[in-house]
């Protein structure tokens, strides 16, 4: 999905450098960032009961979390 967000020119730049050394461009870098944070807030917000296991990791190829587990999922229980 294509969207225009307003960056100020400080994160712009630290998103541009990083974009360098990773060697993508300063939406992928964004993306990659934020979903790292979001994944991190969301851990922080949930109930100690409920927080994720510590096998929670990002992929560095995708920046998507993923979570290692011993439990089966079923269309059930999704």
């Amino acid at each position: 999905m294509v969207q225009t967000i307003d960056l100020e020119n400080d994160v712009y730049a630290v998103g541009e450098s990083l974009g360098r050394q990773d060697d993508c461009t300063v939406g992928t870098e964004v993306n990659r960032v934020l979903r790292r944070m979001l994944v991190e807030r969301i851990a922080l917000e949930l109930q100690p009961s409920e927080r994720p296991p510590p096998l929670l990791t990002i992929d560095p190829e995708t920046g998507l979390p993923s979570v290692k587990s011993s439990q089966s999922f079923t269309t059930e229980v999704v």
